[in-house]
C-alpha cells in the first residue's frame, strides 16, 4: 500500500484541510494588527510605563477647552446706529441757525410752536441765550466744541437696550465688549460695566448730567436735555450677534492653524503612567492626594482617558519609527507570531489525529468544531477593539469549551480549551496570570459536564465555574499587589461572564444537539419515556419485542456504567434498536406467543429478507418519528455484519438436498455497519447474549456464564468489535456485567410444600405459597419422579409481581 493511500485512509486529508483552515484564520486574527495597543481606559497598570520614543500629543481636552475659552471670553460686538447719532448731533448743530432766522423775536411767544416747544424756550433768558450762540462767533465755537464732546461721549459710553445689557452682565467669563463705529477703524474695547441701559433711570440721569456739563450756558441745558431724551428713546448701539459669531469663528480658525502651540511633548524614557501602589508608603502618601479647591482627590493607578490618549500617541509614533528605522523587524515579528500559532495548531490537531480521529472522518462535525474554535478566538479578539473588560475573554473560552464538551466529549473539550486559552492570551497580548484565569474557567466547566440530566445542570456549572473564576482572579490580583477595590471589580466581571455561559448554553442546547448530531442525557431521558409515540406503538403492536427492549435497556445501562461509558445512551438505544419489528411482529419469536411460526411456510431466503429487513424498517421509522441520530446508530449497528445462523444452516441443508451449491456466508449476513461506539457494541453483545440465554431450556448460572462467554467470543472473533474503541479489559467487564444481569433475570424460585388433603387456599391460587410438582425442590415430588429444576423468572410472565403483592397481603391478613 502506498504511503499516500495509507495517509488518505487515516483521514490525513481531512486533518490537513481542517488544520490548515484553523491555522490560516487563527494566524490572521493574531497578526492583525501586528502591534496593537495593549492598554485601554480603566486598566490597572501593574508597573510603570515609560515612553519608548520622543513624541508629541495634543491633549484630548486642550483644543476643546481653548475653543470653549474663546467662546466664553470673546467680547460681544455692539454696532453703532450711525444714522441715529448723526441725526441727534445734526439737529443740535442746526438749531442755532434756525434761531438766527428769528433774530428779531424778543419774546418766546414770537417763535413758532414747532420751534419753541421741543426746545423748551419758555422765557426771554432762554431765547436770548440761543440767539447769542447763533449770532456770536465765539459762543458758536464753544457750542460746536460742546457738541463734539457730546458726540465722543455717546460713542464711548454706549446706550443699549435692557436685554443686551443684562445679557452681557450675566456673562461672568467676559469683562469687555467691542464697539464697532462703522467707520472702518478697529472696534474699541470698553468694560461691560460702562454699558448704559435705557431702562436704568439712575444711570441715564447721571450720564445725562455729565453730557449737559459740556454746555456752559445753563439756559440752554433744558432744551438739550429734552432733545437727548427724544432721540435716546432707542439705543445708540445694538448687539450684533452675527459679527460676534464671525469674530469667534475667526479666532478658532487661527487657533487650529497654530495648534502646534498646544502640543504636549514627551521624550524617550519619560514616565507616562506610574503605578503608585509600588512606591514606598511615604512617597505614595504624598502622591495619593492633591488639592483641588476645597476637595482632596485620590490619585489613581488606572488608565484614564487623558493617559490613554498619551499612550495612543506614543504607540503610534513608536510604530512609525519602527517601520521607518527597522522595516524588517515587523516582518520578523509577524513570522515569530505565526510560528507560535502554527506550533499550537500542530499540537491541537496532532492530539485530534491521535485520540479523536472520528472527528476527522465526519466532515460536518469536524468543520463545526473548527468553526467553534475560531469563533472563540474571534470573540476574544473583539475585546481588543471594544471597551469591554478583558475578563470578558473568559466568556468566549468557556463557551467554546462547554459547546465542544456537549458536542463531543470531555477529553477533547479539555485539551482544546487549554490550547484555546493559550492562543487567546497570546493574541490579546496578556500575561500568564490572565491565561491562568481562562484555563480555570474552562477546565472547571468541562470537568463538571460529564452528564446533563436536568435543565438546571448548565446553570449549576456556570455558577460553580463563576466561583472558581472569582477566586482565581482575586488570587492572581493579590499576587501582583492590585488593590482589592480594583481586583474585586475585575473578578465580578469575569465571574459574571462565566455565569452567563450557563444561560447561553442552556438556550443554545437544542441548536448544539442538532448541529453536532448528539443527544444530551436530558434529551435521552425524554426519549426513554414510555409515552413517546414510537415506544407506545412498539408496546401495543409488538409487546414481546417491547419487553425484550426494556430488559435489554437495563442490561446495557449496567454494562456501560461498568466501563465508564454513557449508560443512559446505551439504555435509550436499546429501547429503540428493534422498532423495525413493528411492521411484521408475528415473524419474530418473542411476539408469537405460542402461535404457529410463519417462517415454516417460507424459504430461508425469504425469511432472511424479513429478518434483516427490520433494521431498514427501524431506520425509516426512526426518521419518521424524528428519533435523534445518535439513537439511529443503535438501530443500524446492533447486529453489525453478523451471520443469520439459523436460516443460513437451513439454506445449507436445503441446498444439500437439492444437490445445489452451498450458499456463501456473506449472503446471509446483516448489511452493517459494525458498531463504532462503545455503547452500540455493548448493545450487540447484550442482545446476542440475552437472546441465546432466553432460548436455553435450563438457564442455570453456570450455563448462563458459559453461553454469554461463547456469544461474546463469537462476536469478538467475527471482527464485530474492530471498529469501536473497546479494549479487552472492557470486553471482559461488559461480559461480567451481562452475566450478573442475566443471573438476576433468570434466578431460581423456592418451592413450597403442598399439604395433603387440604383444599388450596386463595393464597395458593394466587401463586403466593403453594407450588406445583415442577416447582418443588429436589426430593419433594409426590409421585417419586426425579426432581426438576426450580422455575425461572423468565417463565414468570407479566403480572407475577402483582400476584405476589396480592399474596403478601393475604398472608399478612392470615397471620393477623
Amino acid at each position: 500500500m502506498s504511503l499516500w493511500r495509507r495517509f488518505r485512509e487515516a483521514h490525513g486529508v481531512s486533518l490537513l484541510l481542517l488544520g490548515g483552515l484553523f491555522f490560516a484564520v487563527a494566524a490572521l486574527l493574531d497578526v492583525w494588527p501586528i502591534s496593537p495597543l495593549r492598554y485601554r481606559e480603566g486598566l490597572y497598570v501593574t508597573s510603570d510605563i515609560h515612553a519608548r520614543v520622543n513624541f508629541s500629543v495634543l491633549p484630548e481636552d486642550a483644543l476643546p477647552q481653548r475653543e470653549n475659552q474663546i467662546v466664553e471670553t470673546a467680547p460681544a460686538i455692539f454696532t453703532l446706529d450711525q444714522d441715529r447719532l448723526d441725526q441727534l448731533v445734526a439737529e443740535l448743530k442746526a438749531f442755532p441757525d434756525e434761531i438766527e432766522s428769528f433774530k428779531a423775536a424778543t419774546q418766546p411767544s414770537s417763535l413758532p410752536a414747532n420751534v419753541r416747544d421741543p426746545w423748551l424756550i419758555e422765557d426771554e433768558a432762554t431765547l436770548e441765550a440761543w440767539q447769542r450762540i447763533a449770532t456770536n462767533r465765539a459762543n458758536r465755537l464753544l457750542y460746536d466744541r460742546a457738541l463734539e464732546q457730546l458726540r465722543k461721549s455717546l460713542l464711548a459710553r454706549p446706550i443699549v437696550t435692557r436685554d443686551d445689557a443684562d445679557l452681557q452682565k450675566n456673562r461672568l467669563s467676559s469683562g469687555d465688549v467691542l464697539l464697532d463705529r462703522k467707520d472702518g477703524s478697529e472696534p474699541i474695547s470698553v468694560h461691560k460695566r460702562e454699558l448704559i441701559s435705557l431702562d436704568d433711570p439712575a444711570a441715564m440721569q447721571a450720564q445725562m448730567e455729565s453730557w449737559l456739563d459740556f454746555f456752559p450756558n445753563d439756559a440752554i441745558r433744558p432744551g438739550i436735555r429734552a432733545h437727548l431724551h427724544r432721540h435716546l428713546a432707542q439705543p445708540i448701539y445694538v448687539y450684533d450677534g452675527l459679527a460676534t459669531r464671525q469674530r469667534i469663528d475667526q479666532q478658532i480658525d487661527d487657533l487650529r492653524a497654530n495648534v502646534s502651540k498646544l502640543l504636549l511633548t514627551k521624550k524617550r524614557g519619560d514616565l507616562l503612567v506610574q503605578n503608585i501602589d509600588a512606591l514606598h508608603p511615604s512617597v505614595r502618601d504624598l502622591l495619593i492626594t492633591r488639592n483641588r479647591g476645597d476637595r482632596l482627590v485620590p490619585a489613581d493607578t488606572r488608565i484614564d482617558r487623558n493617559r490613554l490618549r498619551l499612550l495612543e500617541a506614543e504607540h503610534a509614533q513608536w510604530r512609525l519609527t519602527e517601520s521607518h528605522d527597522n522595516p524588517w523587524r515587523t516582518f520578523q515579528r509577524v513570522m515569530g507570531r505565526v510560528s507560535v500559532v502554527l506550533l499550537v495548531t500542530v499540537l491541537m490537531f496532532a492530539y485530534i489525529f491521535r485520540y479523536e480521529r472520528d472527528l476527522l472522518s465526519e466532515y460536518g462535525r469536524g468543520l463545526a468544531a473548527v468553526f467553534i474554535m475560531l469563533a472563540v478566538l474571534g470573540l476574544s479578539k473583539a475585546v481588543m477593539f471594544t471597551e469591554w473588560n478583558e475578563r470578558v475573554a473568559v466568556l468566549s473560552v468557556m463557551l467554546g469549551a462547554v459547546v465542544l464538551c456537549v458536542g463531543y466529549n470531555q477529553r477533547l473539550a479539555l485539551m482544546v480549551a487549554i490550547l484555546l486559552a493559550v492562543l487567546a492570551t497570546y493574541q490579546l497580548r496578556l500575561d500568564s496570570n490572565r491565561m491562568l484565569i481562562l484555563m480555570a474557567g474552562a477546565t472547571s466547566a468541562v470537568l463538571q459536564l460529564r452528564d446533563i440530566r436536568s435543565r438546571s445542570k448548565l446553570i449549576e456549572v456556570g455558577a460553580i465555574s463563576a466561583g472558581v473564576v472569582l477566586v482565581t482572579v482575586l488570587s492572581v490580583s493579590a499576587s501582583v499587589g492590585m488593590p482589592f477595590s480594583v481586583s474585586i471589580r475585575s473578578a465580578l466581571w469575569a465571574a459574571g461572564a462565566a455565569l452567563l455561559v450557563g444561560f447561553l448554553v442552556q438556550g443554545l442546547l437544542p441548536l448544539i444537539e442538532k448541529v453536532f448530531r448528539v443527544a444530551t442525557s436530558m434529551t435521552l431521558l425524554e426519549w426513554t419515556d414510555p409515552s413517546k409515540p414510537l415506544l407506545r406503538r412498539l408496546a401495543m403492536e409488538a409487546p414481546g419485542t417491547f419487553n425484550h427492549s426494556l430488559q435489554l435497556g437495563m442490561m446495557c445501562e449496567a454494562a456501560a456504567e461498568s466501563i465508564g461509558a454513557r449508560g443512559l445512551l446505551a439504555r435509550a438505544g436499546a429501547y429503540y434498536h428493534d422498532v423495525g419489528k413493528v411492521n411484521k411482529p408475528e415473524y419474530f419469536v418473542e411476539n408469537q406467543a405460542g402461535a404457529p411460526n410463519p417462517h415454516h411456510k417460507l424459504s430461508p431466503a425469504m425469511s432472511l429478507l424479513i429478518i434483516i429487513g427490520h433494521v431498514k424498517d427501524g431506520l425509516e421509522m426512526a426518521r419518521e418519528y424524528h428519533v435523534p441520530d445518535v439513537l439511529r446508530e443503535f438501530i443500524v449497528a446492533h447486529h453489525g455484519t453478523t451471520l443469520v445462523q439459523y436460516f443460513y444452516y437451513a439454506a445449507t441443508e436445503q441446498r444439500k438436498a437439492d444437490t445445489d451449491r452451498a450458499p456463501d456466508e456473506v449472503e446471509f449476513r446483516y448489511p452493517g455497519p459494525k458498531p463504532r461506539t462503545k455503547e452500540t457494541a455493548i448493545l450487540m453483545l447484550a442482545d446476542a447474549s440475552e437472546s441465546s440465554v432466553r432460548a436455553m431450556p435450563d438457564p442455570t448460572p453456570g450455563r448462563i456464564e458459559t453461553q454469554v462467554h461463547t456469544m461474546v467470543s463469537r462476536r469478538l472473533m467475527d471482527g464485530q468489535l474492530d471498529d469501536c474503541e473497546l479494549t479487552l479489559r472492557e470486553v471482559h467487564q461488559i461480559e461480567a456485567s451481562i452475566i450478573r444481569s442475566l443471573n438476576a433475570m433468570y434466578h431460581g424460585r423456592i418451592a413450597y410444600p403442598k399439604l395433603g388433603g387440604k383444599k388450596p387456599s386463595a393464597l395458593s391460587e394466587l401463586g403466593g405459597e403453594e407450588k406445583s410438582d415442577d416447582e418443588k425442590p429436589d426430593g419433594e415430588k409426590s409421585d417419586g419422579e426425579p426432581p426438576v429444576p426450580a422455575a425461572t423468572a423468565a417463565q414468570a410472565k407479566n403480572g407475577t409481581a402483582q400476584r405476589q403483592q396480592q399474596a403478601d397481603k393475604i398472608r399478612q391478613s392470615e397471620d393477623q
